[in-house]
């Protein structure tokens, strides 16, 4: 089911626009298990999905700082991870073990540097989600759009708990409000945005004493809904960060090269590599 609403997404993604000239909605990508990295959404048929992380030297070029590589089953979910240092050495590999429903039920981190293994376990209770690694363990319950309303953490070595509660509101499919709370105390909230078909334009942070956002996030779209510019501002209208996006014809970003603090000069960049089924 998951690889037949893959295929049936990437063929909305290549059809032409129903007018030319005006912005169409970006449909939300699929979710993927275990793909733990910001803001990265994959489309399509991916088996394989490889992330070079550059830095800028002081010559004004590029020096390789690490590779990412994912791989997927047929189904979509991610198989494996891997990380290389800046030499091309593996550091890590983990894997993830699924029960018959797709759902996560184990993953391994084993270390090339040491004999450790890092085991991590999840058992699910309707919406329930929770993961034993160590000696803490993580509750998270999800509402009906797939977002977390709460999580509870306790930690055995310090028998510690925290409880964090999030507050949405909706406008349709689309979330426009959000309220975080920590152990029964308001800490933030966060207003959103989106233009006329629903495609992500801004989003605001408060803390909750806070009347201007703390942190503001502006997104520039193309007219396929995918966002070409992201500017971070701090503290009022301060730029912070802004980050420029490369798409393939499947929608996925292929590069992204990060500006720190105003500056036209670059200092970090992504590069990734997608094979296809």
């Amino acid at each position: 089911m998951k690889r037949l609403i893959l295929m049936l997404i990437v063929l909305s993604l290549v059809a032409p626009m129903a007018i030319a000239g005006e912005p169409i909605k970006k449909p939300k990508a699929p979710k993927r298990e275990n793909l733990d990295m910001t803001g990265c959404q994959l489309w399509g048929d991916v088996a394989i999905a490889k992330f070079y992380d550059y830095y800028a030297d002081e010559k004004g070029g590029w020096e390789l700082f690490c590779t990412s590589v994912y791989t997927f089953t047929e189904w979509g979910d991610v198989e494996s991870f891997e990380f290389y240092n800046q030499h091309g050495e593996r550091t890590c590999i983990r894997k993830h073990i699924y029960d018959e429903q797709g759902r996560t039920t184990e993953t391994h981190i084993e270390w090339e540097d040491m004999s450790d293994t890092t085991y991590t376990t999840y058992t699910y209770d309707g919406a329930a989600i929770t993961t034993y690694q160590g000696g803490t363990i993580v509750t998270e319950r999800y509402n009906d759009y797939g977002d977390v309303v709460y999580c509870h953490t306790y930690s055995r070595e310090t028998n510690t708990a925290e409880t964090e509660e999030y507050i949405y509101h909706y406008d349709g499919e689309n979330k426009v409000f959000c309220e975080y709370i920590i152990n029964g105390e308001p800490v933030r909230r966060t207003i959103y945005g989106y233009d006329q078909v629903g495609n992500p334009i801004y989003e605001y942070r408060y803390f909750t004493t806070d009347e201007q956002p703390d942190l503001k996030f502006v997104y520039r779209n193309d007219k396929r809904g995918n966002s070409v510019e992201e500017i971070w501002y701090h503290r009022g209208d301060v730029e912070s960060q802004r980050y420029t996006n490369k798409y393939d014809k499947q929608g996925n970003v292929i590069e992204m090269i990060s500006y720190p603090e105003g500056r036209s000069t670059p200092d970090r960049k992504t590069v990734t590599e997608i094979t296809y089924r």
